[in-house]
């Protein structure tokens, strides 16, 4: 997963971390900075995606004991594409024509097909931390959040989320992303709890004029 790694952000809102997000890769494979997020991001504190810092590479050079990881690989502002409240899904264009070379940035790759995952894995910052993954070796369900269809993590086998990884990317067993986080009661202190996320198969309809 050393490569979708490098495509997770974490996204700075007020100068403090408030969401996660990831990097997408599109048809053309122009490098333009599409970065996926969930909607609520922008609703509940109520700021601009124009005035957001998107924050690479913020992870721990060690697993065993982590530590803070570099703070100055960044963007500034954004343009918000689109969103749609059904699958909790917002699309953004971060302001600049590629992300610095410097920054070794991954463009994931994406499934529009609707096949639930077999195997997921969330790639997160959670309440801000350092860059942590999550691993479910079960088959994902079709599942509901606040009335939307979602793909549903019943229990994670390895890792958990908490808030701050609202936004982040689920990745299918191939290595591409199918759904943004849109919540759950999974946490630290309840890892057997279900998270849910926004499906990419029904947001890409909305999408499809960006990413081809």
């Amino acid at each position: 997963w050393g490569a979708q790694i490098r495509s997770a952000v974490s996204i700075l809102v007020n100068g403090s971390h408030r969401c996660s997000g990831v990097l997408l890769n599109n048809c053309e494979q122009d490098g333009t900075p599409y970065v996926l997020t969930a909607r609520h991001c922008r609703g509940i504190y109520g700021a601009s995606p124009a005035n957001w810092i998107y924050r690479w590479g913020w992870e721990s050079p060690y697993c065993e004991v982590n530590e803070s990881g570099p703070t100055h690989m960044t963007m500034s502002n954004s343009l918000l594409l689109m969103d749609f409240p059904q699958t909790d899904v917002m699309l953004v264009r971060v302001v600049g024509d590629v992300v610095p070379p410097e920054y070794d940035p991954y463009y994931s790759g994406w499934d529009k097909s609707g096949t639930p995952p077999v195997r997921s894995v969330g790639i997160h910052h959670p309440r801000g931390d350092v860059k942590k993954i999550t691993f479910d070796n079960d088959t994902a369900i079709m599942g509901t959040f606040y009335g939307s269809p979602c793909w549903q993590v019943v229990a994670w086998d390895d890792g958990t989320t908490e808030p701050g990884s609202s936004g982040s990317g689920l990745w299918n067993e191939k290595g591409l992303v199918v759904g943004q986080l849109y919540g759950g009661d999974a946490s630290c202190n309840n890892m057997q709890f279900s998270d849910f996320y926004g499906r990419f198969d029904l947001s890409y309809p909305f999408m499809k004029q960006w990413l081809g």
